[in-house]
């Protein structure tokens, strides 16, 4: 088979060859005439009178290019036969050698794709005593289970395992590098006493001095928000304290109108209670309180106790 191969492969097929030749016998009388009427016609400018005769002269020219172009198809068809006919023997060869070429081409692909699985579980071998002792894993190139990467014995070229050791080494470094990135930004957060791992997630994306920043902006939020907040609440508490005030003196100005004989007249038929209070206020709430005990009749005795409180003493009282 070999010999018969080598013998079609070292031989042509024979091809008889003549070299046809295509003239226009009449050409230059042809194109002489052609051109006088392209010369002619060329850049005129017809009116409605011409109308007639540039249309005589236009259904001429069609005709003549028209039969120029039928001889030009005629003389191509059978110029091409003898080629269409020698394509075709070609071609009808080519499919007989297609039928054989096309099942050794699988088989060598099943030999080949058998190969490179060996070539994997191999790699998978030299990675897995490469890693040992170190806690990474790295991303094997395409490249490395190709052929001119392995010795005939399936063992790794100088160039492979160059390769392969300097991707372990980066790997190192990267690693590194992140639990470098994670202890930095780790004790950043426990002296800003705030939890590190959703912050950590974000050394995927940006360096610890980065997060270290937004962590900063974050806070400089809160405690922005925090005091504008303390702010509305100091303002509300001003806000009902005012109302309380207005409120009090309100009520005042209603006990200054009450006439002075109702609490008497009150007190001739209600039980007597006595309370001991505490009062505590500034110095015009006091005056107020001690106006309205006295419009009110009501009997007020000083208690000492320890506090700084000035009372108004038992001489001051109108009993």
């Amino acid at each position: 088979m070999s010999n018969e191969l080598e013998t079609i492969r070292e031989n042509s097929l024979g091809t008889m060859y003549e070299p046809a030749t295509l003239e226009v016998n009449r050409y230059g009388e042809m194109k002489e005439i052609v051109q006088g009427f392209a010369d002619k016609y060329t850049n005129l400018a017809f009116t409605r009178d011409d109308k007639k005769g540039a249309e005589e002269v236009r259904s001429k020219l069609l005709e003549i290019r028209d039969k120029f172009e039928s001889e030009r198809k005629t003389i191509k068809k059978a110029y091409n036969e003898p080629l269409n006919e020698y394509e075709g023997k070609i071609k009808e060869l080519n499919k007989l050698i297609d039928v054989p070429l096309n099942q050794i081409r699988d088989g060598l692909k099943e030999i080949e794709n058998a190969e490179r699985s060996e070539r994997s579980e191999a790699l998978d071998t030299v990675l897995e005593e490469k890693y040992e002792g170190l806690d990474i894993e790295i991303t094997a190139m395409s490249t490395w289970t190709n052929a001119g990467m392995w010795t005939s014995k399936l063992n790794p070229t100088k160039k492979l395992n160059e390769e392969i050791d300097k991707t372990i080494q980066d790997a190192v470094k990267e690693k590194e590098y992140k639990e470098a990135q994670i202890k930095i930004l780790t004790e950043f957060c426990k002296a800003q006493e705030i939890e590190a791992a959703g912050w950590v997630s974000q050394l995927e994306h940006r360096n610890a001095v980065e997060v270290i920043d937004l962590i900063n902006l974050e806070k400089e939020r809160k405690n922005k928000l925090a005091a504008e907040q303390e702010q509305k609440r100091i303002e509300h508490e001003a806000f009902l304290a005012k109302q309380q005030d207005e409120l009090s003196l309100m009520e005042q100005a209603k006990v200054s109108e009450t006439p002075f004989n109702e609490p008497l007249n009150n007190m001739q038929h209600e039980q007597v209670l006595i309370n001991v209070i505490r009062v505590k206020g500034t110095q015009n709430q006091l005056n107020n309180l001690n106006e309205f005990l006295i419009n009110s009749e009501i009997e007020v005795e000083f208690v000492a106790d320890e506090t700084n409180a000035i009372p108004y003493a038992i001489d001051d009282l109108p009993y």
